[in-house]
């Protein structure tokens, strides 16, 4: 009775240990994620910026259509992320992850979320799976010219496996230190439940005396 009864004390304390750490870790692995994204969101944000900035406007220009195709490119491989340039009717004309042929086989952008934002707000921002890369990316657009009357947008985008290994790793810290934290819980809970259990383990002593005729 009186080692079914310590037990169960000792249970009661880890899974309320327990508990908390679970709660805590997943509180704290949201929180993280949030703010590496929204860190990662405002970078690439002032890098479409500058990238813009300089841009004429598109619908001035007497170049080809893929005019900027070498340019956008080389630039997309030396920031190793991925530059779109698109037009304000949505014609994607260059992109750095494809080439001068496959330009005019890609769909219009101009639905893209981020792209029908950044057209109305001047920035735009959206995560998705991209067909084209095959993986998760986190996309930001900006618009060229005015931003009342923007003649296309320039978007950039990033895979967002870094910001998952991050996470990864934050979550392994926080299971070790759980881990941890649990073993030190499991021993201050022996202690503390054997301070407790100690008086009432004398008075069934003194029960069972009682019990015996040992008055």
């Amino acid at each position: 009775m009186n080692l079914s009864y310590t037990k169960k004390l000792t249970l009661s304390y880890l899974f309320v240990v327990v508990v908390t750490l679970v709660f805590t870790a997943a509180f704290l692995t949201h929180r993280l994620q949030k703010t590496f994204l929204k860190q990662l969101e405002q970078s690439l944000a002032a890098q479409a910026t500058l990238i813009a900035k300089p841009l004429p406007s598109l619908e001035t220009i007497s170049k080809p259509v893929d005019h900027f195709q070498p340019s956008i490119q080389q630039l997309g491989h030396q920031m190793q992320m991925r530059i779109t340039l698109i037009r304000k009717d949505g014609q994607v004309i260059a992109d750095s992850e494809r080439t001068r042929k496959e330009l005019p086989q890609m769909d219009n952008h101009l639905s893209r979320p981020e792209v029908r934002t950044a057209m109305v707000s001047g920035i735009g921002e959206s995560m998705r799976y991209s067909a084209t890369l095959h993986e998760d990316m986190l996309y930001v657009a900006v618009p060229i010219g005015p931003t009342a009357t923007p003649s296309g947008v320039l978007r950039v985008a990033l895979p967002l496996t870094e910001v998952h290994h991050r996470v990864q790793q934050i979550q392994k810290d926080i299971l070790v230190a759980g881990v941890a934290a649990l073993a030190a819980a499991w021993l201050v809970a022996l202690v503390s439940v054997r301070r407790i259990s100690r008086p009432l383990r004398q008075l069934i002593e003194v029960a069972k005396a009682i019990g015996r005729g040992h008055y």
